[in-house]
């Protein structure tokens, strides 16, 4: 399957990725190329499951439960730019398929905000993700995610972004001085 995004319901590049390494005993090991590995494997399963839900729910026409199962989706990989691209593409279809005017536009730009939020490393922590919340408001999460979202850091990942970023334009810097 090329890198593009599927239209007709098949899995997307990112899904890929996740199920690749949740249907294997060794998920570090089998990831696909180009798949981050960061994500721990039950982190892995839990959103996998979710999305899982979320497209047989998409695909009964169950739009209420779609939308349930992709924001806690969303909860679940938002610190990873895969799912939390994937997720946000699936909010989109959903919005489509609702003639959702305010939910295709705010996934709109909720899918160009993944990457600044991916690079900086600033994602509200809990947030659904859907148009009805504001896209920068951190919100709780739910107590059986809790378990699974323990070891999440935001102010961690902005630091760590940040410290790589720095160390790239200083490599760039170095490159271009020489």
């Amino acid at each position: 399957m090329p890198w593009g995004i599927s239209l007709a319901g098949h899995l997307t590049r990112a899904e890929m990725c996740w199920f690749d390494a949740v249907k294997t005993a060794e998920a570090a090991d089998s990831i696909r190329p180009g798949c981050s590995a960061i994500m721990n494997s039950n982190l892995k399963t839990a959103w996998a499951a979710e999305m899982s839900r979320a497209r047989t729910a998409y695909a009964a026409h169950e739009h209420a439960l779609a939308v349930h199962h992709l924001e806690r989706a969303h909860i679940l990989g938002q610190r990873f730019f895969l799912t939390h691209w994937s997720t946000h593409w699936w909010m989109l279809k959903l919005g489509f398929r609702r003639s959702d005017r305010r939910e295709i536009r705010g996934q709109i730009v909720r899918l160009a905000a993944v990457i600044p939020g991916y690079i900086f490393g600033w994602v509200p922590k809990g947030n659904t993700g859907g148009a009805d919340v504001s896209a920068i408001k951190p919100m709780a999460i739910p107590k059986d995610l809790e378990a699974l979202l323990q070891d999440y850091s935001v102010s961690r990942d902005v630091v760590g972004r940040m410290l790589v970023l720095a160390a790239l334009a200083a490599l760039a810097l170095f490159v271009l001085i020489r």
